[in-house]
Parts: C-alpha cells; sequence; structure tokens
C-alpha cells in the first residue's frame, strides 16, 4: 500500500483516477464524493450532502464535471473548479451506473427487478429500455464506442444488447 485517503463519511462503492494519475475519487454509502491528490493524499475536497448514498460517479472527459448517480433515483452533476452543483436529474428508478460519452453522460436506471433504461442526462430524456432479464440486474457495462451494452443478471445469464444509434 501507498497510502490511506481519508475523507468518505462510509464506505466506498466506487473509486476512480483522473486521466493525469495525479488525482483520485470516492464516493460510497456517505452520500459524499471526495477528490484527493494520490501523491500527497491529502483531500482536496468532498462533495455533499447527496440525499442517499452514491453507487457509480462518472468524471467527463474535460474533467470539469462529474456525475454522480445516487440510490434515490437522483443523478448530481458537480463543477469540480468550484465545487458547485450544476443540476440535480430526477429518474424514474435507481440511478445505477454513470456512462461518460462526449460532450456529457448517460445514466443507467434499474428498477430492482428485472429492468434497466438509459437516459441521456444533457436532455433528460430516455434512450432505451432493457427488460428482458428475469430477475434484478446489477452488472451493467457499455462499450467503449457506445453501441453495445453487456448486462448480468440474478438469472444467471450475461445479455449483449445493440444500442440504438443515438450520439
Amino acid at each position: 500500500m501507498v497510502r490511506r485517503l481519508e475523507g468518505l463519511k462510509r464506505g466506498a462503492q466506487c473509486v476512480k483516477f483522473f486521466s493525469d494519475g495525479r488525482r483520485g475519487l470516492g464516493s460510497g454509502d456517505g452520500k459524499d464524493v471526495c477528490v484527493w491528490d494520490l501523491e500527497t493524499g491529502r483531500t482536496e475536497f468532498c462533495l455533499e450532502p447527496h440525499s442517499h448514498a452514491v453507487d457509480d460517479v462518472g468524471i467527463s472527459p474535460d474533467e470539469q464535471t462529474i456525475l454522480a448517480a445516487c440510490r434515490d433515483k437522483t443523478a448530481w452533476q458537480w463543477d469540480l473548479a468550484s465545487g458547485q452543483l450544476r443540476r440535480q436529474l430526477q429518474f424514474p428508478h435507481r440511478a445505477y451506473r454513470v456512462v461518460v460519452k462526449p460532450g456529457g453522460f448517460w445514466v443507467v436506471c434499474t428498477d430492482e427487478q428485472a429492468g434497466l433504461s438509459l437516459w441521456d442526462a444533457e436532455t433528460d430524456r430516455e434512450l432505451c429500455q432493457v427488460t428482458n432479464h428475469t430477475g434484478p440486474v446489477w452488472g451493467i457495462q457499455c462499450s467503449f464506442d457506445r453501441r453495445f451494452l453487456l448486462t448480468g443478471g440474478t438469472d444467471k445469464t450475461v445479455r449483449l444488447w445493440k444500442l440504438p444509434n443515438m450520439e
């Protein structure tokens, strides 16, 4: 271990590197998101209060904003330079994953039964739904080219989905 990073109020759900490898980000059950200087271990800042635990965070390609997906069906977009909340989005189901794309973010929501929906965070528009699993879907990954979605469920299946052209 190189160093221990302090600042999160409770357990970590998500950790990410910034592209330069000098900063890191963590979020979790404590309703907060912290950014650290990895060379010194110093906490640069913590963004709070989210209303519920943060399941996932995406860092924009220009690293100026982050989007935090929360269990209470919301996502919070933060300006990293100022630490100010830009906007809060509301969804019909739990905001579970953030997909970073050029110019913004997609949010994957789960109904915690057998379905998912993919939303464009910039337009607040639902892009597609996935409903063919027979149990909750917790494994979710979008391909790098954002053409496919891979899902894994408690129904013991992994499924590959072709996404509609959305760019």
